[in-house]
């Protein structure tokens, strides 16, 4: 069905080629993970195959895509986006309509279906998803979680030949990225779907994976032959604990046979969840609604967070986690209720969901130093700090370019830090890891742990289990516009009512412990320390 011979691709004829000898067959059915680093091109690769490249976006192309047999040089750019459908990491840019409805009807009126048949469809799917309880609102009223699942829902409703997702689950829970997925295999069993990540999480959804590292093709086979890669490790990315050590094997029976488990040191990790017994922030009998919607956002929202806490906020999609958190930052006004500082001065610092929403300045260099440009701080001092940061986050060669033309998980890391170089007292990170490869999200949660440790106070909103089991010592899990758990993260993952209701997955390692011995730990760190070799 698709081709692709020697193809290589360069933005600029004076850049260097950011695809290079690009060989893949896809044949019809196939479903495809694609997988690599910040950087990898594998945005590029999703353009292409979608006719954006070279099509409507400018580019050296090299080499040939043979689509059904035909040389796309010898098709036209609506020929090819009849048979091809994409979503951009930038999901918000293809929300075209106002309502969620009008954008869940857009494709199939387009393509002559009756209102009528148009709108049951788009009401099963609505009802599929959830997402009922949003059907007639204005998409710029949603969360970014929602925005994303009617993008993705609403280009499915085009029934393309070939499916082309761009990192499609970066803001959308847990729960609802398993559904998708099942959907996506069972719905579209005769299509080609084709979903582009920085991450192995979901690999075993797929028959074939192929993984990119610096426009290069490293790997292209199946799950089997995935283990016994070692440029998997080489490209930044991981298997799944339990697939990376015990792949093969009756683990529950290895670990009981081969490893005795420490009581003790089990029990000292449930005690070390509180860090401080100084208030530093207290919200007492919260509502919130936005204009022109009736329904509150938040409805009563009693809690208090102390100093040098790290508090991971989770839950389902617009449950009311980023309005919170913008009111306790200050960003939002004209709500119902108190929140109580024991600083006047609390300096309260909020990253953005989106790093778009927050880059203003022509260089990486300028963005991440301006907030420290505003304050009395000597120019060598900037100067040293800001290089500091740039490195630790990989992007000091990068200090000189114009962030916008950047992929997004380098604009990810910018925002992040040129908030965290000023080290306020609060940091509070909106889906901070969004679009960053392994690599990238550990360099920045070693600097925002060191913060932590200085005894800054953290509040991290997201999605990923990954960073929810590994990092902070509270989590605050929300539903409907309410706190539906606030406290350790132990008394979260061994609650299955919780964790149904709020859209939230333990990872493979909580699973596993929790059957072995009904003794949840969070993360490889607790494995080990708890389970050690006879």
């Amino acid at each position: 069905m698709i081709h692709l011979k020697d193809i290589s691709f360069k933005y600029k004829k004076d850049l260097p080629y950011v695809l290079k000898n690009i060989n893949i067959n896809i044949l019809n059915k196939e479903k495809i993970l694609i997988a690599g680093p910040n950087g990898a091109g594998k945005t590029t690769l999703s353009k292409i195959l979608s006719g954006i490249l070279p099509k409507i976006e400018n580019g050296v192309l090299k080499g040939d895509y043979f689509f059904n047999n035909k040389n796309v040089n010898d098709l036209t750019c609506q020929e090819i986006l009849k048979k091809t459908g994409i979503l951009l990491q930038d999901f918000e840019s293809q929300l075209v309509t106002t309502t969620v409805k009008e954008e869940l009807i857009f494709y199939p009126l387009n393509k002559n279906i009756s209102y009528t048949d148009a709108l049951k469809s788009a009401q099963r799917l609505a009802e599929n998803f959830k997402i009922e309880n949003i059907f007639n609102r204005d998409t710029s009223e949603l969360s970014g979680g929602e925005k994303q699942k009617v993008a993705l829902l609403s280009l499915l409703t085009a029934n393309p030949e070939i499916i082309i997702l761009d990192e499609p689950f970066t803001d959308i829970d847990p729960k609802t990225r398993e559904d998708i997925i099942d959907f996506l295999m069972q719905e579209f069993v005769d299509k080609v779907v084709l979903v582009f990540e920085q991450t192995l999480n979901y690999f075993e959804y797929f028959d074939r994976i192929i993984i990119i590292n610096n426009g290069e093709i490293i790997f292209d086979g199946n799950k089997k032959d995935l283990f016994n890669c070692k440029k998997v490790e080489n490209a930044g990315l991981e298997l799944p604990f339990v697939k990376k050590y015990f792949n093969g094997v009756d683990v529950v029976d290895f670990i009981k046979n081969n490893y005795v488990f420490d009581e003790k040191k089990y029990l000292d990790l449930l005690k070390n969840t509180e860090k401080s017994n100084e208030k530093l922030l207290s919200v007492k009998g919260l509502f919130f609604k936005y204009q022109g919607i009736n329904d509150c956002v938040l409805k009563n929202i009693n809690f208090e967070i102390k100093k040098g806490d790290f508090i991971i906020v989770a839950g389902p999609n617009g449950s009311g986690k980023t309005t919170l958190m913008k009111i306790i930052a200050g960003i939002i006004s004209n709500k119902q209720g108190e929140i109580k500082k024991s600083i006047n001065d609390l300096k309260i610092s909020y990253i953005y969901q989106n790093p778009d929403n927050q880059i203003f300045a022509d260089t990486v260099f300028n963005e991440v130093s301006f907030i420290l440009k505003t304050s009395n701080i000597n120019q060598g001092i900037i100067k040293q700090k800001t290089e500091e940061i740039l490195k630790v986050m990989g992007l000091f060669d990068k200090k000189d370019e114009d962030p916008f033309n950047l992929p997004k998980g380098d604009r990810q890391k910018i925002a992040c830090a040129s908030i965290l170089i000023a080290e306020p007292d609060v940091i509070i990170m909106d889906e901070p890891t969004t679009g960053l490869d392994i690599p990238s999200l550990n360099s920045l949660m070693s600097i925002v742990e060191e913060l932590n440790n200085k005894g800054k106070t953290v509040i991290i909103i997201t999605h990923d289990m990954d960073v929810v089991s590994k990092y902070g010592n509270k989590i605050l899990v929300m539903l409907n516009g309410e706190i539906l758990y606030y406290g350790n993260k132990y008394g979260v993952f061994e609650n299955d009512e919780i964790l149904i209701k709020a859209n939230i997955k333990r990872t493979d390692i909580m699973n596993l412990t929790y059957k072995i011995n009904n003794k949840l730990l969070l993360n490889e760190k607790e494995f080990n320390i708890c389970w050690r070799k006879k």
